[in-house]
């Protein structure tokens, strides 16, 4: 196939792997950070905790969004990279929306069914977010997808999210297994699924073997790769150190309230001592 006239042909590079682990680590976060806000939602609701709703599923979708630019930025492609911004702020909603769909679905209905709905929902979410972001810098009908790969990767992700799901909010709260090192396993198998996904990915779209015609409109592939390896990483450890912040809140507030119930239980009893002796005073007979 032709290049495009006005598509500059750069020599072909291997793939770059500190930015592969970068965009490894961005959804070690993200995953990390969804599940600990998972758990909070799975024991108040969805209702009570909206909060820890919207900012979960913010984490788990801009870390999807943000491992796939910059899997797809260390292909070393033969072309300048350019992202259309309509097309790549769809690809930065979607898991959002998506997230926030099969969250809300698996807290309201806690049931092995919906679990493995949930899976494939969020499946079709990464491969949404994946198609996306290559339609963002490709729009041409010239990218053939491998489709065996590509499923085998969506495969993957589905089976690891439902499992890393049960790992956390089948939990009793504050029992010996409902640890933070449980939930960073759980994250840990969650992000290895997603990289081996995009990786998965960015071998069927075959993008290395064509041309992508540039978009009238662009961003630059330096300032998005920017916004996806400074910003969201950023912003991930800054929602992880919000959680940690909040569960200390809450951990601090209980043992108030414990204190204040036992204050109150003791200086009951004392009453209760008080008013027997009172009344064995008062039926004694007088001498």
């Amino acid at each position: 196939m032709a290049s495009p006239s006005n598509t500059p042909i750069l020599p072909a590079s291997d793939p770059s792997i500190s930015l592969l682990v970068v965009s490894g680590v961005i959804g070690l976060l993200g995953a990390w950070a969804y599940l600990e806000y998972l758990r909070r939602v799975r024991h108040d609701g969805p209702v009570l905790a909206r909060r820890e709703l919207l900012f979960g599923s913010l984490a788990m979708g801009a870390a999807l969004w943000a491992s796939a630019v910059i899997a797809l930025s260390a292909q070393g492609l033969p072309y300048v990279l350019g992202f259309h911004p309509v097309w790549l702020a769809a690809s930065l909603g979607l898991p959002v929306v998506m997230t926030a769909i099969a969250t809300y679905a698996v807290v309201a209905m806690p049931r092995l069914l919906m679990h493995l709905l949930a899976g494939l929902w969020f499946c079709a979410c990464a491969l949404g977010t994946e198609l996306l972001v290559v339609q963002s810098v490709s729009p041409t009908p010239s990218v053939e997808w491998r489709r065996e790969p590509l499923a085998f990767g969506a495969l993957m992700v589905a089976i690891a999210f439902v499992i890393a799901l049960r790992m956390v909010i089948m939990q009793r709260r504050g029992s010996e297994t409902d640890t933070r090192g449980r939930r960073f396993s759980a994250a840990l198998l969650l992000a290895a699924a997603l990289a081996a996904h995009l990786e998965l990915a960015s071998v069927s779209s075959g993008l290395g073997r064509k041309f992508a015609a540039l978009h009238s409109k662009q961003l630059p592939e330096m300032a998005v790769a920017l916004a996806a390896g400074g910003v969201v990483p950023l912003m991930l450890m800054l929602m992880l150190i919000d959680q940690r912040m909040q569960a200390r809140v809450r951990a601090s507030s209980r043992k108030r309230q414990a204190r204040e119930v036992k204050k109150t239980h003791v200086a009951e009893q004392k009453a209760r001592v008080r008013r027997r002796r009172s009344a064995e005073t008062a039926e004694r007979p007088h001498v």
